[in-house]
């Protein structure tokens, strides 16, 4: 049994692997997210997909989302030990530097670390052909919203994920 097969000593709960990945686009005012939750074996567990604020970070506004979207279901589910699965070299430092003038999305990641000690939380930097991670992909891409002919964001109150996160943040 290899480290990442073992169960959590104390929730005796299997690890959980999410796939995330964000998308922004020009003449779309809202970064779009995708994330998968599967089993190490990679058996798909659920998904999700949304918008999130583009705070002028773009791309990295969607990566942040669906992480932290996907961060939010785990732990709800029980999960204590967590890989995320992303293309995103740069993303494990948001969550373990304080950056008191970091963008919003990245405050918000290392806030996410500080409320959760429990959770053992790897990052790993994995390859956009990952077949999960190209459906996280899908999904982000498919979440964008489109912008009217007034220039302005279509954002559907469903798949707005700010509420949802702060309504976990209140219960950690």
């Amino acid at each position: 049994m290899g480290t990442s097969d073992k169960l959590h000593p104390e929730m005796s709960v299997p690890p959980i692997y999410l796939f995330t990945d964000g998308s922004f686009e020009f003449g779309r005012r809202a970064p779009g997210f995708g994330w998968v939750a599967a089993t190490p074996d990679n058996r798909v567990l659920d998904q999700g997909s949304g918008t999130v604020a583009d705070d002028g970070t773009r791309t990295f506004a969607g990566e942040a989302g669906a992480v932290l979207a996907a961060l939010g279901w785990a732990v709800a589910a029980g999960y204590r030990t967590i890989y995320v699965h992303t293309d995103l070299e740069s993303l494990a430092r948001h969550f373990f530097r304080d950056r008191e003038r970091g963008s919003h999305y990245s405050r918000r990641l290392f806030a996410f670390r500080q409320a959760h000690p429990e959770v053992e939380l790897v990052v790993r930097k994995v390859s956009s052909a990952e077949p999960l991670l190209e459906k996280a992909h899908h999904l982000a891409r498919a979440a964008m919203c489109p912008v009217d002919r007034d220039g302005v964001a279509e954002l559907p109150e469903a798949i707005s994920i700010a509420r949802g996160l702060e309504a976990v943040s209140r219960a950690a």
